[in-house]
């Protein structure tokens, strides 16, 4: 699973701080709710980040592939 969050400045942290414990648990709990749907569990899951930082135009400055994020979210 990939999360993508996108940033025009600091002012509200960056995009990787804006994943804490609740955004975490939402997207385990996602991830875990499509692949029940699906009937494929059990099985390893990884969640990496896309830290997207614009310039004050709004057009991408920096890409940022960040893996694993939630290390043990399997």
């Amino acid at each position: 699973m990939v999360e993508v969050k996108a940033r025009c400045g600091a002012l509200y942290g960056s995009g990787l701080e804006a994943i804490g414990p609740r955004k975490a648990r939402r997207l385990r709990a996602s991830a875990l709710w499509w692949l029940a749907e699906r009937g494929m569990l059990p099985c390893a899951i990884s969640f990496d980040a896309v830290v997207v930082e614009l310039d004050h135009e709004g057009l991408p400055r920096s890409l940022e592939h960040v893996q694993d994020i939630l290390s043990g979210g399997s």
